[in-house]
């Protein structure tokens, strides 16, 4: 049998009595793991419920960044055996799971995964996206550099005609225009 669910509040989230009983209540309930058969757990049950719980800690804890849209998880919730209010299982349990709206998209995070904002376990692939990142940033400040400065050349060229128009005579400007072909 596995440890339950390490459950962190954020600083200054107290609970209310009836809550922390249920909390405890609901933690003392036999683990179901999320791989097990869910065929004979009745779908409103508590033990449905900590299995879907385990269900989406195992999802969000496979994914490199231990997050995930809600929406992208919904997509599973056939598969995985889920109910269809089981987003509601992240605001019930806000020691497991935090909620982001940034963005206007609700992402779901593992709360253990992360302390004061930063991933504990940081995955190297991670550190490769990273690098990758920055290289194309790099070839992208390059490449603003370049057309700026084809940017700057045009208007020192365009400057320099305008002034060499205005120094020519009068009558220089009008031969020159007869002589150029329609």
């Amino acid at each position: 049998m596995r440890p339950n669910f390490d459950v962190r509040l954020p600083p200054g989230f107290f609970l209310k009595k009836e809550m922390r009983e249920w909390t405890r209540d609901w933690l003392e309930l036999p683990y179901v793991s999320p791989y097990a058969d869910a065929s004979g757990l009745y779908p409103a049950s508590p033990e449905m419920e900590k299995r879907s719980v385990g269900v989406l800690h195992e999802v969000l804890s496979l994914t490199l960044l231990k997050r995930m849209a809600v929406p992208i998880i919904g997509k599973f919730s056939e598969e995985f055996r889920l109910s269809n209010a089981f987003a509601n299982a992240f605001t019930r349990h806000p020691g497991i799971f935090y909620v982001s709206l940034k963005g206007g998209i609700k992402t779901a995070m593992l709360r253990e995964a992360y302390d004061r904002g930063e991933l504990v376990d940081r995955d190297p692939l991670l550190e490769v996206k990273d690098r990758f990142v920055e290289i194309l940033d790099e070839g992208h400040k390059e490449y603003l550099e370049r057309i700026n400065t084809k940017r700057e050349t045009m208007q020192k060229d365009l400057e320099l005609m305008a002034r060499k128009n205005a120094e020519l005579p009068e009558d220089e400007e009008e031969s020159a225009e007869t002589k150029q072909p329609l």
